[in-house]
């Protein structure tokens, strides 16, 4: 049964009226929106419109039709012209400027634009930049540009992405009766943050798993130690499960072929593909940007309450994505609260090293009863409703705004699970020891994100960088030290992650530290 949102906020044009007259406060952003100078190429054309080239239309007499030519000649030239159209066809489709039934590149088939730069395993990505990582298996991830989150100095953010087969696994996948993980456990890197904007992931589907019992996706959550469901859809061409994300860490594919018959299906549908290019500059110089349009669907029970130990469910679909078809994702039955949001994000290729502009708007929360069996439909709002109407906020589903952490040489990364206070310290080869009393040496080494019970954080992650061309050589030592609970007394299992020598792959330990113990992770030398 197709059922509406049934959405007071949403776009009149869908039948879903707002109340007359709301107008958020301080929004649309002063000289934000629309951007200065906005106009498609190739229009207006040269010479005003109507083009003046256009007969008139009282008294035109059309000039006297030409001869007929042969059958022959005729069914000859459109032979030529279909073969050539399909060839070209062809072209296009497997180099993903299109996405057609008998030719489409994996990556636009997964919803990944063509024509961005691909890193094998791990690439660094800045602010203003986007790219593609993947690995050997075919997993993917998609980083849009304004999802790298700035510095704390405001200045551009880098971070260094990667996609590997998970070698070591803290905890492996343990999921209710009937729900089964396939396939690899991906670790997706760099754990421990959250991005500005989503980032969209792909994961090769098993050949034995069939699309239609796919439920989604399973990550282990660093910030409770459980391993939780995300939403996900499967890609055009069946080969590959698709989810957004704003936090990476360890995640696979589960199937359920008991839960086919008691799962809704949520549809977010796109009119696109867009291309949104600028032509000339806008008044803050970007010269084209990317559309994601999606929502937040946070579980809740009948008093209106957040569920414990839920994740809120992220759907979207973007203006990168491979067709108009809305993307179907499967969720339980039950009360939603839901919050529709909106994020575009300006990039000029022409400028890099320049953080973008980038902004959301979202709709006031609303609650939704999805029954089972039931195909809910998001349809995107029109631009100008989204911007007369919506709201401004820095992040819809509710996550801590992020800084992007130091990143160069020698890049150190720890998370944990549970509200202890674990800290990261490094010995440098000169012996100097970095870490919360000492985040400064004298070899350039810097702690540059702590997480203390003053102001603690579950999940997030502590970092200790050298920056580029600055890492003494030698020898490194690292450490991980338990300093004090902050409310869970006990264990806690930790994860860190070492960027050695090229700055560009990532390398994994895991371990579990009790009260009042040090130890130590690795050592390396560069």
């Amino acid at each position: 049964m197709s059922v509406p949102p049934d959405n007071p906020n949403s776009n009149p044009q869908e039948g879903y009226p707002a109340q007359d007259g709301y107008q958020p406060q301080g929004y649309p952003p002063q000289g934000v929106y629309p951007p200065q100078g906005y106009a498609p190429q190739g229009y207006p054309p040269q010479g005003g419109y109507p083009p003046q080239s256009y007969p008139p239309y009282v008294g035109y007499q059309a000039p006297p039709a030409k001869k007929k030519k042969t059958g022959l000649i005729v069914g000859v030239g459109i032979l030529v012209f279909v073969l050539f159209l399909g060839a070209i066809l062809q072209v296009l489709g497997m180099t993903g400027v299109l996405c057609l039934p008998w030719a489409c590149s994996s990556e636009q088939a997964s919803g990944i634009p063509a024509n961005v730069p691909v890193y094998e395993d791990s690439g660094r990505i800045t602010s203003s930049a986007e790219g593609v990582i993947k690995d050997s298996t075919g997993a993917k991830i998609y980083v849009p540009s304004g999802a790298v989150p700035l510095a704390a100095s405001g200045e551009e953010g880098e971070m260094v992405f990667g996609v590997n087969v998970a070698s070591q696994i803290p905890k492996s996948p343990e999921l209710q009766d009937g729900f089964v993980a396939t396939g690899n456990v991906y670790e997706l890197s760099p754990s421990g943050f959250t991005y500005t904007a989503p980032v969209r992931v792909s994961l090769p589907l098993p050949k034995e798993v069939a699309a239609e019992s796919v439920g989604g996706v399973t990550f282990l959550d660093d910030r409770t130690g459980n391993w939780e469901f995300m939403p996900a859809s499967v890609s055009a061409d069946k080969e590959s499960v698709v989810f957004f994300t704003t936090r990476l860490g360890l995640f696979s594919i589960w199937y359920s072929d008991a839960w086919k018959d008691t799962r809704a299906e949520v549809e977010i549908a796109y009119p696109g593909p867009r291309t949104n290019q600028y032509v000339g500059k806008d008044s803050h110089g970007w010269s084209g940007s990317r559309v994601d349009y999606g929502v937040c669907l946070y579980p809740i029970d009948g008093e209106g309450q957040w569920v414990s130990g839920f994740e809120r469910l992220l759907l979207a679909n973007s203006s990168e994505s491979d067709s108009s078809d809305a993307r179907t994702h499967w969720v339980n039955p039950g009360n939603y609260r839901v919050v529709e949001f909106f994020h575009m994000s300006e990039i000029d290729p022409e400028q890099p090293g320049v953080a973008p502009s980038h902004w959301f708007s979202a709709n006031d929360p609303w609650v939704k009863t999805i029954n089972a069996g039931d195909t809910v439909t998001f349809p995107m709002p029109e631009t100008e409703y989204v911007f007369n109407r919506w709201r401004a906020t820095e992040n819809p589903c509710g996550d801590s705004v992020d800084t992007a952490a130091g990143t160069g040489d020698v890049q150190i990364t720890l998370t944990w699970q549970g509200d202890i206070d674990v800290d990261l310290r490094v010995v440098d080869p000169f012996g100097e020891v970095i870490n919360y009393e000492v985040p400064y040496s004298s070899s350039n080494g810097e702690l540059d994100r702590d997480n203390a019970c003053e102001n603690f954080i579950a999940g997030k992650a502590e970092n200790i960088f050298w920056p580029d061309g600055q890492a003494p050589g030698g020898k490194y030592e690292v450490y991980v030290d338990y300093y004090e609970s902050c409310g869970d007394p006990g264990s806690a299992n930790w994860t860190v992650k070492v960027l050695a020598g090229d700055g560009t792959s990532w390398q994994t330990f895991t371990g579990t530290i009790g009260e009042e113990d040090s130890q130590l992770v690795t050592t390396f030398t560069i």
